[in-house]
């Protein structure tokens, strides 16, 4: 399998943002630990938008408590090559919770405990919104509780939030007088309009769906017949 691996942390550099949740963790931190973040390879019509699978423009990173509570939360939509420290307090529990390519989700008031951030959803109003200006889509990642100390690195693998499907046109059963065969268009229909970042999500109702789905034609079929077209459905 293979990862695409970046360095992720929070509050040390320009174009990041990063607060302090007060609470039950309120206090200054006295440690610092670092995320390295890989990529799980495991995730009328409107054309099918260019993605780029392994593209990170933004990142959200979230630690609670051991009471559900909002503990540290940070926001980059910069990288560079250096580790950035995420500030804790030592010897604590905590669940990490990282959600990539959906913008800034830190002025939400559902990252204030678990049950909010489980229960968020990423919402499009149009099927070529699966992808933002960079071509990335969106990916998640979530750690269960655990004791961190001072100057630990840990590892975040996101997974991709939508299903890629592979199409592929197989000609080898045709009779061998059918000199002709061309498919003008793919076309997927159907999709759900929003998805959930930490679970799966099912339409409830019409509402929910784009019924004029994306489609795929002309030279944007040019591999339908070897390697394959890909579609990423919500």
């Amino acid at each position: 399998m293979r990862k695409t691996v970046l360095i992720i942390a929070a509050c040390a550099a320009a174009g990041i943002s990063c607060e302090k949740q007060k609470g039950d963790d309120a206090g200054r931190p006295d440690a610092s630990i670092a995320f390295e973040i890989g990529i799980d390879n495991n995730s009328g019509t409107k054309a099918a938008p260019a993605v780029n699978e392994d593209e990170i423009s933004d990142i959200n990173l979230f630690l609670y408590n051991t009471h559900g509570k909002l503990a540290f939360y940070s926001y980059s939509d910069s990288w560079d090559s250096n580790p950035l420290p995420v500030d804790i307090h030592s010897g604590s529990a905590y669940s990490v919770y990282a959600i990539a390519n959906a913008g800034d989700l830190t002025g939400s008031k559902d990252i204030l405990t678990r049950e909010g951030i489980e229960a968020m959803t990423w919402t499009i109003d149009s099927p070529e919104k699966i992808v933002n200006a960079a071509g990335a889509i969106p990916m998640s990642a979530y750690l269960p509780p655990e004791t961190y100390e001072d100057g630990e690195s840990n590892t975040l693998n996101l997974r991709r939030m939508l299903s890629k499907f592979r199409i592929i046109a197989d000609t080898s059963g045709l009779d061998g007088d059918v000199g002709t065969f061309k498919i003008r268009q793919v076309r997927l229909r159907n999709m759900n309009s929003s998805v959930r970042y930490f679970d799966t999500t099912r339409a409830g109702s019409d509402e929910e769906v784009f019924s004029e789905g994306i489609s795929m034609e002309g030279t944007e079929l040019d591999a339908l017949y070897t390697r394959g077209v890909d579609f990423y459905l919500t």
